[in-house]
């Protein structure tokens, strides 16, 4: 292979990988989105609590993997700063779920949480569809970015088998009727 087609067929394996990413991303923040929809509607809230949960966890611990790869390569600072800034979303998220978890479910407050996280969800994923992959793309090293969407997939799949959710550190070990009544 000559090396201008040689460097052609690299960007395209590069491209293609970022491509990759985009669809699961998407497709995780789309399920992510419904889920919270979900609980609005549906009178399984211990159910989709948990699965907001389990989910919420396997996509932030899988996507900072590889941002955190992407990240320890010392990227441009246009880059680091974007992914930094997806990075602290999945905080600010986390920190939304747990204080949904705080309000009683089905009052005003709780009601207000879900539509806030909402919100930063739907701006989460639109910011980075629209900044972070294009980024990730255009200005980080290929040798990085090959492999991400698989790795992403990977690391995803062994925190919905294996990973118990940060969030329920937050919750009590039991329910607080039972500790009334055993106390």
């Amino acid at each position: 292979m000559d090396s201008g087609l040689a460097i052609r067929h690299r960007r395209c394996l590069h491209r293609a990988a970022v491509v990759e990413l985009i669809r699961l991303l998407d497709a995780d923040h789309d399920n992510l989105e419904r889920t919270v929809w979900d609980l609005l509607e549906t009178r399984e809230l211990k159910a989709g609590l948990d699965l907001l949960q389990l989910a919420f966890s396997a996509h932030a611990e899988a996507e900072a993997i590889i941002l955190r790869s992407v990240l320890v390569t010392r990227p441009p600072p246009q880059l680091a700063t974007t992914l930094e800034r997806v990075l602290a979303d999945h905080v600010e998220q986390e920190r939304a779920i747990v204080c949904l978890l705080a309000h009683p479910v089905g009052t005003a407050a709780w009601r207000a949480g879900v539509l806030e996280l909402q919100v930063m969800m739907q701006f989460h994923a639109t910011h980075e569809r629209d900044y972070a992959l294009p980024a990730l793309r255009d200005l980080a090293p290929p040798a990085t970015v090959r492999g991400i969407a698989s790795t992403y997939a990977t690391e995803r799949l062994r925190a919905l088998g294996v990973t118990r959710s940060p969030l329920s550190d937050q919750l009590p070990a039991e329910p607080a009727t039972l500790r009334a009544r055993t106390a």
